[in-house]
């Protein structure tokens, strides 16, 4: 295994093609920076190399349950550490891309794109004064993992909702 290491450590110029979605689409990601953010990457293409598959200038791995602009997330945090692009203009992701994200880094085992996931989906309640509705709720429930971040955020705003609504409602009757 430190065999393996220290060959990765040598500048070279492969690339991991990742084939997004269901129609595929592109995107090169140097392999060095790929598996430097992803422990899921690091081990398959560790895997893949031992199988001898790893001295083409580029691999090819799917993803065909992702989304192009889920993907589009997760490549600006692997070059940029941040979700989406602030200071270039963009939009702040909706409640269901940042779900998409989230389920992504879970996928791929990146720890520091879920906390990222959970400060900006903290900035767009800050930002819109909205909470997700119930539908992305229940999703939050069913896809993500016991006492994950993003369920225990998402369910404690619900509750929070709720105990504001009921109370607002026992005023005004």
């Amino acid at each position: 295994f430190f065999h393996l290491l220290m060959i990765d450590s040598i500048p070279h110029p492969l690339f991991v093609i990742i084939l997004v979605g269901p129609d595929e689409t592109p995107f090169g990601i140097q392999k060095d920076l790929l598996c430097a953010q992803s422990p899921y990457y690091r081990e398959e293409l560790a895997r893949l190399a031992l199988l001898g598959q790893n001295e083409k200038l580029e691999m090819i791995v799917k993803l065909p349950d992702t989304d192009v602009e889920t993907f589009g997330c997760f490549q600006n945090f692997i070059f940029t550490g941040q979700v989406y692009d602030k200071a270039g203009g963009r939009e702040i992701p909706d409640y269901p891309l940042l779900m998409g994200v989230w389920k992504l880094a879970t996928r791929l085992r990146m720890a520091p794109l879920r906390v990222a996931v959970l400060d900006v989906t903290a900035e767009r309640r800050q930002k819109t004064s909205c909470i997700p509705g119930t539908p992305l709720l229940i999703q939050a429930w069913r896809e993500t993992e016991e006492g994950s971040g993003l369920r225990l955020m998402l369910i404690t705003w619900a509750a929070e909702h709720s105990m504001f609504s009921h109370a607002f409602w026992y005023i005004s009757t």
